[in-house]
C-alpha cells in the first residue's frame, strides 16, 4: 500500500509542477501578443514539421503609408471598374486605388496590384471577364 501512496504522491506533484509550467507559459504567451499589439511588425513564424528551421512569413497587412489596413479585395471589388469596353489593367487598377483612397507609392498599392494581377487572370480563365491582347497589353472587359 506504502507503494500506492507513493506513486500518487509522485503523480500529484508531477501535475503541480506542470501546472506552474503552464501558468508561466500562460503568462509569457500574455506578455508576448501584448507586445505584438504594440508593435507596427507582425511576424507569423511558422514551423513546418517538429524540429524544423521555423521560417518567417511576410509581415502581416503592412500599412506603411496608409492608416488602415487593406479590405477584402476579390472578384466583386474589381468587376465595379469593368465594363463592356474593354480597359488596360493600369485603368482598373487606378480605379481601385481611387476608391480605396491608396497612395500609388504606398506598400498597400504593392500589395493590391499584385491582387489585382491574380484576380484578373483568375476571371479571364474563368470567363467572367474577357481578356484580349498579350502580356502587358491586355484589355480586359466584362464577358
Amino acid at each position: 500500500m506504502s507503494t500506492l501512496k507513493e506513486a500518487k504522491a509522485a503523480i500529484e506533484m508531477e501535475i503541480a509542477r506542470i501546472e506552474s509550467r503552464l501558468t508561466l507559459l500562460k503568462i509569457s504567451l500574455e506578455h508576448l501578443e501584448a507586445a505584438l499589439q504594440q508593435s507596427d511588425v507582425r511576424r507569423q513564424t511558422v514551423v513546418s514539421a517538429p524540429g524544423a528551421k521555423p521560417i518567417k512569413a511576410a509581415p502581416a497587412m503592412s500599412t506603411q503609408g496608409n492608416s488602415k489596413p487593406l479590405p477584402k479585395t476579390g472578384e466583386l471589388f474589381w468587376l465595379q471598374f469593368l465594363s463592356q469596353e474593354p480597359k488596360p489593367a493600369s485603368a482598373v487598377f487606378s480605379s481601385g486605388l481611387a476608391a480605396l483612397s491608396i497612395k500609388a507609392a504606398s506598400e498597400n498599392a504593392r500589395i493590391l496590384r499584385q491582387r489585382l494581377s491574380v484576380v484578373l487572370s483568375t476571371m479571364a480563365k474563368k470567363g467572367v471577364i474577357q481578356a484580349t491582347g498579350t502580356e502587358r497589353t491586355k484589355w480586359y472587359a466584362k464577358a
